[in-house]
């Protein structure tokens, strides 16, 4: 390595760091990064499970399996999720050097525009979603192994073996992490065929490689069982007229375009666009990517992993997949095509408009630690969410977990409902309001908060909300009911529990334990005997045959 790559090496560490030292002070965020950390401690996780594939809306088993080395390393504690993530970054930002190093090593405009490409990527601003956010790790794994099986597929100094079973496995990790790296194939493909120099048995072993590597990553998609899953049936059956598709993804596609040429303002949850506007904008950036493509050749690489790379996140609006219609985090991989580009023109500058360039490069360090810092504040990130998107019915119940955590019950419970309202119901916002509820001792209003949420969780964890739920009324009871009537109502929920998950055999053994407990023998015998058919490894069933036993005698 020469020396002039180690001093570069350094230049961009002190970059990614000053521009992301405040990332220690970021807490889990309440939307994804906290129920992340539940699932992966709860008793029915299996990270194995992730693995196998089929019915999801996603399929990224490789993050998961870095969140689970995260917890029994770092316990449920942020900052060492948050460092993982920005390591990763850094990671990213020296590949991207790398590559760039590697495009221009035969035709040096500048010898430091490996350098720029390499900052302007570790200090853009638009990248700042998915490091600090702990669940925008997808993205960044994504582009890790991207970056690593794009080298390998370039770097011709390497044996065609080694780079053939480096490529499989690294472009199979990327795709493992998340499906945006699907352009690779595309890229790889046209770059081969434009360039008649690359059109070697090297270079069709490589693309074969790439190929094939797609296709056993779709297999395991689809799970041993073949099922394709929800997400890529989402985008196929998109409910749209052809026209409408075309215009709208256009649309998407330039509005991508344009915020990563200018990425302002920054905005966590982007749910609208001037689509006329943004339809402009990307035809006039393809024309000039189409010159520049067939004018220069040093371009065509970068421009290639810009174009394919904005295809997924069109597709994911088109099958309405996001919680938001726009993410600034679906740039992150693409960005490194922008930052390819921008270090290669930059490089070609004349020497003052080289150095003005490299100082508004730079400049881009001032709106990621503001945004950094931002994120430092939960109760300020959500605040901001709500001004620049108020018609965001999650950002209420964002910031209305923070005031819950303030114990400030009143507005927590003004902003839940007002979430409600806009019609975004979820079990977990019913769940905060009854804990509200819970805590205010009224009791009537946390049960139905409870029941409701149950009725909205998916099986296992509506058992978990029934659980909880019987437990309460069982322990506090009721000033207005007699406890044979809080008895009988807890026999419900616990048939419900089991109604909604049968294999929650449990359920019904608690229903008749508690029917026996209200006097109802009838009633608990009935729920026994049904235990008893069906007890699948529960422990209770000798305790059932004991109870039944027991109403038998009298």
């Amino acid at each position: 390595m020469r020396n002039a790559n180690i001093y570069h090496f350094l230049i961009v560490v002190a970059a990614v760091i000053l521009a992301y030292l405040n990332v220690v002070h970021v807490g889990f965020l309440s939307l994804d990064d906290r129920y992340m950390v539940g699932l992966l401690q709860s008793s029915d996780y299996n990270i194995w499970k992730q693995f196998g594939g089929g019915g999801g809306d996603y399929f990224r088993p490789l993050v998961f399996l870095s969140y689970d080395l995260d917890l029994k390393l770092f316990g449920d504690n942020p900052q060492g999720f948050h460092l993982v993530n920005l390591a990763i970054h850094l990671a990213n930002s020296i590949l991207v050097y790398i590559l760039a190093d590697l495009l221009t090593r035969s035709k040096e405009p500048n010898r430091y525009c490996a350098l720029v490409a390499a900052v302007f990527f570790a200090l853009n601003p638009l990248n700042t979603e998915a490091v600090v956010w702990i669940s925008g790790r997808f993205d960044l794994l994504c582009c890790f192994f991207f970056l690593l099986a794009m080298i390998v597929a370039i770097d011709k100094r390497v044996s065609v073996l080694k780079s053939a079973i480096s490529l499989f496995i690294m472009l199979f990790c990327s795709l493992l992490s998340k499906e945006a790296s699907a352009g690779f194939v595309l890229i790889l493909s046209v770059y081969v065929l434009v360039d008649l120099s690359n059109k070697s048995k090297r270079t069709f072993i490589l693309l074969m490689t790439a190929w094939v590597t797609t296709v056993v990553y779709l297999f395991f998609r689809t799970g041993f069982t073949t099922k394709v899953d929800s997400g890529i049936t989402k985008v196929i059956t998109a409910p749209a007229t052809f026209s409408a598709t075309v215009f709208d993804d256009f649309a998407v596609y330039g509005f991508y375009l344009k915020k990563l040429l200018f990425p302002f303002p920054l905005n966590f949850a982007i749910n609208s666009i001037d689509k006329p506007l943004c339809l402009f904008i990307g035809i006039v950036v393809l024309l000039l990517f189409a010159f520049l493509f067939k004018r220069y050749d040093i371009y065509r690489l970068p421009i290639l992993i810009v174009v394919f790379s904005l295809i997924p996140p069109v597709l994911a609006y088109q099958g309405g997949l996001p919680w938001t219609s726009f993410a600034e985090r679906y740039l992150y991989l693409p960005m490194v095509g922008m930052a390819l580009l921008i270090g290669l023109i930059v490089g070609r500058l004349p020497r003052t408009s080289f150095i003005l360039s490299c100082l508004l490069i730079m400049l881009l360090a001032i709106p990621t630690m503001q945004r950094v810092n931002l994120w430092a504040d939960s109760k300020a990130f959500w605040i901001d969410v709500i001004k620049k998107s108020p018609e965001f019915p999650r950002s209420y119940s964002g910031l209305a977990i923070e005031f819950l955590s303030e114990k400030r019950y009143d507005e927590a419970e003004r902003l839940f409902k007002k979430t409600l309202s806009m019609g975004y119901e979820r079990e977990f916002i019913w769940q905060d309001l009854a804990s509200i509820y819970l805590a205010r001792q009224e009791m009537p209003s946390y049960e139905y908060a409870m029941a409701r949420a149950a009725f909205l969780a998916p099986a296992p964890r509506s058992t978990s909300i029934y659980n909880s739920l019987t437990q309460v009324l069982m322990y506090y009871g009721s000033d207005t009911e007699s406890t044979k009537s809080i008895y009988r109502k807890v026999v419900q929920y616990y048939l419900k529990a089991y109604e909604k998950d049968p294999t929650y055999s449990d359920g019904l053994y608690n229903a008749g334990k508690i029917a026996m407990l209200a006097g109802d023998n009838t009633d608990a015998l009935r729920y026994l005997n049904r235990f008893l058919l069906n007890p699948g490894n529960s422990m209770f069933r000798p305790f059932a045959i004991k109870l039944i036993s027991k109403i038998n005698d009298k």
